[in-house]
């Protein structure tokens, strides 16, 4: 199908940005109302708002536009609960992390499609060209970090929670304060650092910091 095709359907889809950082998710939202391939564009910045709005929206086509990092959030639950809510979304990832550990534990979660907030208008247009036709889609930005692998052999075995936790880690929080920002318990955020140590090779948190450092994953 091609853009134009697409865009003058019969049953132009909605698209939904969820985000916390304001001035991002505003600037992205006008231009997606500016390219003309949406019924309009909504932005939420918590997502039990997000909830509410698909609950009443049922059966309908929706693009969500999520931004990666939403402070405190446990992103594999939260595709989750959104394809629960409504079986038609399309979910398309909006990061900017340099990770290629951290951009291949997003793909694990298995995404419509990964954009990177460097992306170009082209880019984008291409990726809700592909969802629309069912191909799942990574922007060349996010395929060329996923091409950088070297020296990730210990850390690509790290899961997505560990990883999450890492980053609480490297903000200098202690293990009862991820805990509780997680809503964890403090033996569950002990046991994952202690798997950490042990597929890392690491003996000390500062030691484990500074490999991820190295390679970027916080």
């Amino acid at each position: 199908m091609s853009l134009s095709d697409y865009s003058k359907g019969t049953l132009i889809p909605s698209a939904i940005i969820l985000g916390e950082h304001r001035f991002f998710v505003e600037s992205f939202g006008k231009f997606l109302e500016s390219i003309d391939l949406f019924s309009d564009a909504r932005i939420f910045s918590k997502e039990d708002e997000l909830f509410q709005f698909l609950t009443q929206k049922r059966n309908s086509v929706t693009y969500l536009f999520l931004d990666f990092f939403l402070n405190g959030k446990n992103l594999a639950a939260s595709i989750s609960a959104i394809r629960n809510t409504e079986k038609k979304i399309r979910i398309i990832i909006l990061t900017d992390t340099p990770s290629p550990v951290l951009l291949k534990s997003i793909t694990d979660f298995q995404p419509d499609a990964v954009l990177h907030k460097s992306d170009s208008i082209r880019d984008v247009v291409e990726c809700i060209q592909s969802v629309n036709d069912g191909i799942p889609y990574h922007s060349p930005t996010i395929l060329n970090i996923l091409g950088q692998n070297q020296n990730t052999e210990y850390f690509s075995s790290l899961t997505f929670r560990e990883i999450e936790i890492l980053e609480y880690f490297a903000q200098g929080h202690t293990v009862n304060e991820t805990a509780e920002t997680l809503n964890l318990s403090r033996h569950t955020v002990s046991a994952h650092r202690r798997k950490m140590f042990s597929k890392t090779n690491s003996n000390s948190i500062i030691e484990l910091l500074g490999y991820a450092r190295k390679i970027n994953l916080i």
